[in-house]
């Protein structure tokens, strides 16, 4: 598991290991850019890679958006169950 607060930080910690899954939170402070654009950039640098945003904005947009986008959405406050379940289902995926 790698943890990072930029995206620069996070591709140095990477090692050249392909990522399994991606938690990612919505509102990022780097120039303005959500965690959909993030993970959407992962991704094709990552095919297959599975994504998941939390967030506390309760907006069907932002749940449509990722939906369509082939990720996952998770509501705050998280439950640590369900974050444990949907990882549970994303990594028996890969």
């Amino acid at each position: 598991m790698r943890a990072a607060a930029t995206v620069s930080a996070l591709e140095a910690a990477s090692d050249g290991e392909r990522p399994e899954v991606l938690l990612v939170d919505y509102h990022l402070g780097e120039h303005r850019e959500t965690g959909i654009g993030l993970a959407a950039r992962l991704q094709r640098r990552y095919p297959g890679l599975a994504s998941v945003v939390i967030t506390a904005n309760h907006e069907a947009e932002i749940k449509r958006t990722t939906r369509e986008a082939g990720m996952h959405c998770l509501l705050k406050p998280l439950k640590p169950l369900r974050l444990r379940m949907l990882l549970g289902t994303l990594l028996n995926k890969s």
